[in-house]
């Protein structure tokens, strides 16, 4: 293991003499180490935030839904666990027109690193709700997100998402670890363990997380403020009641506020996945005036609460 501060030439310009690496200014060459360049870094209580561009990851993947933000601990490898976590509808982990992380994001990215994780927080097409485009089609939600998460076409009407790789999920997170593993092979794994991996998301981005949860086994994924994935009737979707899970109940979890619009929906959802109250998911009730975003606030029930599902 190697700190942090030895592989981030904008905190220490490569600690050229610390961990015998090469001067900054000098392209890497066959026989030396290739460092990890930490862009708008973010100080962190253990570690600090870097953002990254997609299209710096692989060619031909877009920027346009904001850049990734990775949160990387004080002493990291590439056996250390692995947190991936998929933001709600329209917002992005960093914003390159602002030069701004979003607070949330560094939330966390901090919850994370403080577990010794390495975070991956990524940009995505989370553009529009999927609610929006399939109503009561109890079909259609899984259709959706397979688009994406996998990049594979829905069909869906008036072609209201066009997501495939390099831009679906899978493909995204594939690039951005590949890609820090090429500056620093010791540092960043090679790919994901997904077995040993957790996931999560917050309102659109938990029904992406459990969707991936369904498609992989994964040591937990945690799910705040969804999935919402249903019809009036408070009928799951399709995808929710499929026998073909893959990451057991036992590795879900579920933080949402009692003043949720889609409360109803939400914990209907989850306890057709087996998901028990205080056991497999937990309510929030504090007064707000955001009952849906409060899941993601640094306050200390929601914060405590999402440890609990995301890291504990």
């Amino acid at each position: 293991m190697r700190p942090w501060s030895c592989l981030i030439p904008a905190v220490v310009a490569l600690c050229a003499s610390a961990c015998g690496g090469e001067d900054p200014s000098d392209p890497p060459g066959d026989a030396g180490p290739r460092a990890f360049r930490c862009d708008f870094q973010q100080p962190l209580d253990g570690g600090v935030a870097c953002a990254v561009a997609p299209s710096a990851t692989k060619d031909g993947t877009s920027d346009a839904f904001g850049y990734h933000a990775i949160g990387v601990p004080e002493t990291m490898s590439a056996e250390s666990p692995v947190f991936v976590f998929l933001r709600g509808t329209d917002s992005v982990p960093f914003d390159a027109d602002t030069s701004q992380y979003d607070g949330t994001t560094l939330s966390r990215a901090q919850e994370a690193v403080a577990h010794g994780a390495l975070a991956l927080v990524i940009a995505y097409d989370n553009l529009g709700t999927i609610g929006s485009i399939c109503g009561d089609d109890l079909d259609c939600y899984q259709a959706i997100r397979r688009e994406i998460v996998e990049g594979v076409e829905a069909g869906d009407p008036d072609n209201a998402k066009d997501v495939h790789p390099p831009d679906d999920v899978m493909s995204r997170v594939d690039s951005l670890v590949a890609h820090l593993h090429a500056m620093d092979p010791g540092g960043f794994p090679a790919v994901i363990d997904w077995a040993s991996a957790r996931v999560g998301g917050g309102s659109q981005g938990a029904g992406h997380a459990a969707f991936i949860a369904r498609t992989r086994t994964v040591a937990r994924a945690c799910m705040l403020a969804g999935p919402a994935d249903g019809n009036a009737m408070l009928d799951p979707a399709a995808w929710i009641v499929a026998d073909d899970w893959l990451t057991p109940t036992t590795a879900l979890r579920g933080v949402i506020h009692q003043d949720d619009p889609w409360f109803d929906k939400v914990t209907t959802n989850w306890a057709a996945l087996g998901l028990l109250a205080d056991e497999g998911w937990r309510k929030l009730v504090d007064v707000t005036d955001d009952p849906h975003g409060y899941v993601g606030s640094s306050e200390p029930a929601p914060s405590a609460a999402r440890v609990w599902a995301c890291h504990e």
